[in-house]
């Protein structure tokens, strides 16, 4: 078996619940995400995509965001559905962008309101996500 190395900037928000990443870009990368038990994958990129077909047994989800644009609420709705579907089943999921920090940070940042009951200005602190006002004001509407 070929060995198996984690995507770009991979880290466990929640362990084994939820994690971040940046694009995993090979086979390797998208093995290592099987391998650490991911089974949803939620993939931000409008510009690019994962070789999707190296992880059989994953789960993807597309919800695509434009870089440097701000998720819509229905975006988030459908990550956060996502999570919340890996927390019913037991089963890990990932979030990506192209580098795994703005979309991806949101997007963390949106997991914590609603699952940890942080309010907008903790969250972006705790995920790291953009302070701009246009993703903060997304980020409370949740």
């Amino acid at each position: 078996m070929p060995a198996t190395t984690p995507p770009p900037f991979f880290s466990w928000i929640v362990p084994k619940l939820l994690a971040s990443h940046g694009l995993p870009s090979t086979s390797a990368e998208v093995k290592y995400l099987e391998e650490v038990g991911i089974k949803h994958v939620v993939v931000l990129t409008k510009e690019c995509k994962p070789p999707i077909e190296e992880g059989p047994n994953i789960n993807w989800s597309f919800v695509e965001i434009i870089d440097f644009t701000p998720p819509t609420v229905e975006q988030v709705q459908e990550f956060l559905k996502v999570v919340e579907i890996g927390k019913q089943q037991n089963e890990a999921v990932s979030v990506h962008c192209l580098r795994g920090i703005g979309r991806t940070g949101t997007m963390v940042a949106c997991y914590f309101v609603k699952f940890e009951g942080l309010t907008a200005d903790e969250a972006i602190k705790k995920s790291g996500a953009s302070d701009q006002g246009q993703w903060k004001q997304k980020i409370r509407k949740i």
